[in-house]
């Protein structure tokens, strides 16, 4: 027998434990975890049935005892009170129809309080143990439908059992006799049947929608034993991905099926399988013949390029072994003149040594045998495969085909427990906490890890005065008003107008929306509101100011927006910590647009020789030059001279003053949506660098934080990842960008109807065709939809020069005339696959970026961290943890 691990309380007891012991007990057990051998088995079921030692079957993490914490589990125990005068049951009954269903009953004893037999517990021995609670669940749960008599507090699988303190033990099977799980499904099924009669399938139905089992052809839950490792169902064709990379020596889940690995006659390896409803159907394809090979003559250079074995082959400047020949003949034979190129090479090298014969049995291996052979995987044959960035086999690293995605070969995604990522995140933030560099340091934290917890934690044992920044008026609020002040942290958060929005006027409100887009203070109009004694608005606007002489004023934590931060003196803070990516939310996406019409209009009101005329004019000259070098210029920043306030145009001047960096936009560009030609440009961020940051963010990039930073200003943090509670499926074979969707009008309604999920994440534009308020761009810090089943549709791309317009102003070097190229080959998160970018690696890592974080940010929104529900996306860009799937049909009429 295999060592049974289960928790044992090492206090005897004579009588039942009652109030403060049972808590006792109750809080070290799940630390007392002990080692049961053929050896020692025995005596724990004295310690327990005549000892009075309480037990756990099961084992848990973290010493807690509790569900959440479940480690694994081999015993299963039933207790029998006998207090329902209807459900009476005798051990010798509770034995008898153990035996009848094939569950071998392996210990038994009578509890403190039994009279004649009448109160026991009575524990059956798995062969393996469960290390998923879900299957602990399915299995105690049969066993107490087996067994309806029993206490209904035995389904729980963390429960604690009292021992006993009788002379004897009611039953002990020195052989140590098991059951597995398929005995105790089927048994429970068989039992309801002898039951209920025709009534049973209901019962049945109702014992699988509970734990949310798969039907089998028969109606009843999907359970098996294989001899061999199964491939998981439901999973997209994806040469490449190892469908065993998840299985552990006992139970994990693989998709909608759970594995548990036994041993079987003679040390062979068996499997229970337990199969869960993921509500996916696989349709059939039909398989269409193919007048050419999908690799032509033109890919044969590409093949040369990427394998070095192949080039000395051809070269001979290697003697290749058997296998090697092999492994590339497979490959070769796949291509249309490969067989040529294989042979001749061959020949040249002399493989054959003369032998007519040698030459004679390649020919007709390529002709009779390799000709219909798979392309053999690099892994298999070749020497340089550990040091070659190489896909599943040779023609897949050359060429990928459009709507595929291909693991790289040796790629792993290394991931934790949630335990062991909290700590880790909690550690480096403590560390950045603690560094007195006046620096910025980011933190890359996966979503719903405790990041708010953790630094309203921190902020509660400081001395020191914090500023915190979130993205949003409604999350500055509810950390402050839900979070801080149960926690006794007090912290004043920064008025905000938009927040009072709802109660000004509208001819009010679009004047000051005219302030904020010209750049202008909004405190001179409400002062002259309040001096007016505008019915609607004084008070408020008085409270509103009042509010911020208190901001100023107040010397303790303060919480505001991104976008406030932006303009905030920050430097009677000892620190500023900041929730959420800064650069995507607020800086990137703030572009300011100046049509050429405004610029000439400035132009005319501001004084001759003045700056800002200057700079007009010689922004004006550039653009208006007929042999440009480049629609990206840069003019110098001058200061703003308030004199300008009066000029009523609608442009952000002050913003025009201080940015350096342009790019001018013409509307006969496709991809510019402008009604006339105009400039561009991010305004400039002044962040006092005499500061220390902390940036906390599940999509913050290093690559571009480093960018923009400077590798020199800033310390990454890259957290461990837990493995999501919930699943992530991937649908890749569809671009689902704007266009594609706009081409395809039911793609979304057609796509909700096959999975039956209520809440959708897609593009603004589309939102009439799915429920819901969300879109890309605004999803950020939503927390409704935690634990809900979730479609995200969409890859959202961008225009591609912002992301050239960005990478221009933070001074990066890249190439202005890069076109965005569709169908190219790219690697990310451990795949390869072909996508609309950039050959620039600038552009591409920007692009990539913005393009992870969207849809990070909108497939956080699950909470798949901690909640067991399901994400499906549709995107072709590939996020971590995500079970790539083809499940739906596109081509459905």
């Amino acid at each position: 027998m295999n060592i049974i691990r289960v928790c044992l309380d090492r206090v005897s007891y004579y009588s039942k434990p009652e109030g403060k012991a049972i808590a006792q007990i109750s809080d070290r057990i799940a630390r007392q975890t002990i080692p049961l051998t053929a050896e020692n088995i025995r005596g724990f079921v004295g310690d327990v049935g005549l000892d009075g030692h309480t037990f756990c079957p099961a084992t848990f993490k973290n010493g807690k005892r509790n569900k959440d914490n479940f480690e694994q589990m081999q015993l299963f125990v039933l207790d029998f009170d006998n207090d329902t005068p209807d459900k009476q049951i005798s051990f010798d009954s509770v034995k008898e129809r153990a035996d009848r269903y094939n569950l071998p009953v392996f210990f038994a004893y009578e509890s403190f309080r039994s009279k004649n037999k009448d109160r026991f517990r009575v524990a059956f021995l798995n062969d393996v143990p469960i290390q998923s609670n879900r299957d602990a669940e399915v299995v105690q749960d049969a066993l107490v439908t087996i067994f309806p008599e029993c206490d209904k507090s035995s389904k729980d699988i963390s429960k604690m059992y009292f021992g006993g303190s009788k002379d004897k033990l009611l039953f002990f099977d020195k052989e140590a006799s098991q059951m597995n799980v398929v005995s105790a499904v089927t048994g429970m099924t068989s039992y309801l049947e002898e039951q209920h009669k025709n009534n049973y399938r209901r019962k049945v139905s109702e014992f699988i929608r509970n734990h949310g089992l798969r039907e089998n052809s028969k109606k009843l839950p999907d359970v098996s034993i294989a001899n061999e490792l199964p491939e998981p169902e439901n999973i997209a064709e994806i040469t490449g991905v190892p469908h065993d990379d998840k299985i552990s020596p006992n139970s994990t889940i693989e998709y909608s099926e759970s594995i548990i690995e036994g041993v079987g006659e003679n040390l062979s390896k068996k499997y229970y399988l337990i199969k869960y409803d993921n509500g996916t159907n696989i349709s059939a394809k039909k398989k269409t013949s193919k007048n050419h090979k999908d690799f032509r003559l033109k890919d044969i250079p590409k093949l040369r390029l990427v394998c070095q074995l192949l080039r000395e082959f051809e070269t001979g400047s290697i003697r290749l072994s058997h296998d090697e020949l092999f492994g590339l003949a497979t490959n070769l034979t796949n291509v249309e003149t490969g067989n040529d190129l294989f042979l001749n090479s061959f020949k040249a090298n002399s493989y054959a040594d003369g032998r007519v014969g040698k030459y004679g049995y390649w020919v007709h291996q390529l002709k009779k045998y390799i000709a219909g052979y798979q392309p053999q995987a690099c892994n298999s044959f070749c020497r340089y495969c550990n040091s070659c960035s190489h896909l599943t086999n040779l023609l897949l690293t050359a060429k990928l085909k459009y709507h595929q995605m291909e693991r790289i070969a040796g790629y792993t995604e290394p991931l934790y427990t949630l335990e062991e990522a909290e700590k880790d995140f909690q550690k480096k933030f403590r560390n950045a906490m603690d560094d007195t560099r006046k620096m910025w340091f980011i933190i890359k934290a996966q979503t719903a890890l405790g990041k708010t917890e953790t630094y309203l934690r921190l902020i509660k044992d400081t001395s020191k005065r914090i500023l915190i920044v979130v993205p949003t008026n409604k999350l500055k609020s509810e950390i402050r008003r839900q979070r801080a002040e149960s926690m006794g942290i007090e912290m004043m958060e920064s008025p905000s107008l938009r927040e009072i929005k709802d109660y000004i006027p509208d001819v009010v409100w679009d004047h000051i929306e005219y302030l904020y887009a010209s750049g202008k203070s909004v405190i001179p109009y409400l002062k002259k509101l309040i001096r007016e004694d505008h019915s609607e608005c004084a008070k408020l606007f008085k409270k509103y100011l009042k509010d911020l002489d208190s901001l100023r004023n107040f010397d303790g934590h303060v919480i505001t927006t991104h976008k406030r931060f932006l303009t905030m003196d920050v430097s009677k803070y000892d620190l500023v910590i900041i929730d959420e990516d800064i650069l995507l939310g607020s800086i990137i996406q703030n572009k300011i647009d100046i049509s050429i019409s405004d610029l000439k209009k400035l132009q005319k009101k501001t004084a001759p020789g003045s700056t800002i005329r200057k700079k007009v004019n010689k922004g004006l000259k550039y653009i208006e030059e007929d042999e440009k070098i480049s629609d990206y210029f840069s003019l110098p920043s001058i200061d703003y001279d308030k004199t300008d306030d009066d000029i009523a145009i609608g442009v952000d001047i002050p913003s025009f003053c201080s940015a350096t960096r342009f790019l001018y936009r013409k509307v006969s560009d496709k991809e510019n949506e402008i009604s006339e030609d105009c400039i561009t440009f991010i305004p400039p961020v002044k962040i006092n660098p005499n500061m220390k940051y902390i940036m906390v963010s599940a999509t913050v990039d290093k690559t571009v934080c480093e960018y923009f930073f400077g590798e020199e200003n800033m310390e990454f943090y890259a957290c461990k990842k837990a493995r999501y509670e919930g699943a992530l499926y991937q649908d890749y074979r569809r671009p689902m960008s704007r266009g594609y969707i706009s081409e395809n009008k039911d793609i979304i309604k057609e796509i909700k109807k096959w999975s039956g999920f209520d809440d959708t994440i897609s593009f603004k534009r589309f939102m009439a065709s799915y429920q819901g308020d969300l879109h890309f761009g605004n999803s950020a810090g939503c927390d409704y939809l935690k634990g809900k089943n979730l479609d995200v549709i969409g890859t959202p791309h961008i225009p591609d020069w912002i992301y050239k317009l960005f990478a221009y102003t933070i001074g990066c070097e890249f190439d202005t005339e890069a076109k965005i190229k569709f169908g190219i080959t790219v690697e990310h998160n451990g795949w390869k696959f072909r996508f609309t970018s950039f050959d620039d690696k600038v552009l591409r890592a920007i692009q990539f970026y913005i393009l992870e974080s969207q849809l990070e940010q909108a497939v956080g929104r699950a909470r798949l961290l901690r909640n067991q529900c399901k994400v499906n996306l549709f995107s072709n860009f590939p996020l971590n943890q995500a079970k790539m799937i083809c499940d739906f049909d596109y081509d459905k009429d």
